[in-house]
């Protein structure tokens, strides 16, 4: 029997004796004056087994503080770091939160003040993970919880009227969330990430350098593609932003499909180098996903014209495009686009960036639009009649013994037999899938 005491107090003994170990290999010794919050913290982190978590932003990590402790826990060596701040702290799995303490408040005690315990859980979206550290508050007040590790917080609600107050769930970097208490005293908030607006960044080459709008020399500008207005019925894009930026001049010169004239701040003079076939080109470079779109020449048996000079009979590349398929279309309006693309460059570039597929589920997109296209100011020509006698006027004093013949002809209007109202009808199918190009194909 007393063999078996001696046991268990050498058990004892060996237990104590490890728990001391343990206890001096958690003491903190510090001796810091005036030294910045962040390298304080990084010594306590240095002689302990935990690592501190907190927001930087509400954190001043280069406030100078003092702290002087010899071999004393942990605990106590953090009360006294954060005292005389608005810091507190959780310690759970090795890991040190640093937190806003919650700032108490007590109201004006009247008859009809109400009370109400309640709490909740703050998740992340879409994942619905607990999201430590998120502050809760009473909306337009600074009184509220700070969730714990598990995400959870509780608060007593004091006041007239509980059921009108609403709750506000804030996190870094993650959108704010609002909630009208009512009658209820669970809540669970999820909260999404926030999206930054980045900088604009404009790829300014065919081999894809990108480059930040204000570090380039020269005039830009640029329509989104809320910008675009997509819902009139135009045969193609150029149509649907004539107007919409200062210095660029659109003129049509033929049917659908057939050549426009696009003129950036006046025209040039130089020979392109793009692809057009004769004489020289005002034209500017058009760039589509980084590929240069040349204009391509119809031929035919009208190439030459009467004289036997070529007739400019060109496509335009800018209805090969749907214009519900455009995400950015940008304008380099000087000559210092000519430092990036050469000779081409002379009369400015268009770069158009088509849009590409989105995180989702697959998706398709159906349009119809009819319009019609008719001439605003129209020629007011002469008719056969008036023609005529005008000729046999014409003739009669420059000739010598011209006799008039009478007109038997027949008065037809051809300017406004070619020239009538024209229907523009488009159809568009559009098929979107996540890692997949936007496809459209219009009709």
């Amino acid at each position: 029997m007393n063999q078996h005491v001696k046991v268990l107090i050498l058990a004892f003994g060996i237990i104590l004796l490890c728990n001391s170990a343990n206890a001096q290999s958690n003491t903190i010794s510090i001796n810091a004056t005036e030294q910045p919050f962040g390298s304080v913290l990084k010594l306590i982190e240095q002689q302990s087994t935990y690592r501190s978590i907190y927001n930087a932003n509400k954190i001043d990590l280069n406030k100078k503080v003092s702290l002087n402790v010899s071999n004393v826990s942990l605990e106590i060596a953090l009360n006294k770091l954060l005292e005389n701040t608005e810091l507190t702290y959780v310690i759970k799995n090795n890991q040190i939160l640093l937190v806003e303490k919650q700032i108490t408040y007590t109201p004006t005690v009247t008859k009809n003040t109400e009370q109400r315990l309640i709490s909740g859980v703050v998740y992340t979206s879409p994942d619905n993970l607990p999201l430590p550290g998120a502050t809760v508050l009473i909306k337009g007040t600074k009184r509220g919880a700070i969730t714990n590790f598990n995400g959870e917080f509780t608060y007593r609600l004091q006041g007239n009227n509980l059921n009108s107050i609403e709750l506000e769930a804030h996190y870094l970097g993650m959108q704010t969330i609002t909630q009208v208490v009512g009658d209820k005293s669970k809540f669970a908030f999820y909260l999404k990430e926030a999206a930054d607006e980045l900088d604009q960044v404009v790829i300014t080459s065919s081999y894809g350098t990108k480059t930040l709008r204000e570090e380039i020399v020269g005039s830009i500008e640029t329509l989104n593609a809320k910008d675009i207005a997509v819902d009139q019925a135009s045969e193609s894009i150029d149509k649907m932003v004539d107007g919409q930026i200062a210095g660029v001049y659109i003129e049509n010169t033929s049917g659908i499909g057939g050549p426009v004239s696009i003129n950036i701040r006046g025209q040039g003079s130089l020979t392109p180098l793009n692809g057009a076939v004769y004489g020289t080109s005002t034209q500017p470079l058009i760039i589509i996903d980084g590929v240069i779109m040349a204009e391509e020449m119809a031929i035919d048996n009208n190439f030459f014209d009467a004289n036997g000079s070529s007739s400019e009979d060109l496509s335009n590349p800018l209805s090969q495009i749907s214009p519900e398929n455009i995400e950015s279309f940008t304008v380099l309006k000087d000559a210092a686009a000519v430092s990036i693309y050469g000779a081409d460059a002379a009369n400015g570039v268009i770069l158009i960036t088509t849009k590409k597929g989105k995180k989702g589920s697959a998706k398709f997109g159906f349009s119809s639009q009819l319009g019609i296209s008719s001439a605003i100011n129209q020629i007011e020509y002469l008719s056969g009649s008036q023609y005529h006698e005008l000729r046999n006027e014409y003739l009669k004093n420059t000739t010598i013994g011209y006799t008039p013949t009478p007109y038997n002809g027949v008065d037809t209007d051809w300017f406004n037999l070619l020239n009538g109202t024209g229907f523009i009808i488009n159809i568009t199918l559009a098929y979107l899938e996540l890692r997949k190009p936007f496809h459209t194909v219009r009709v």
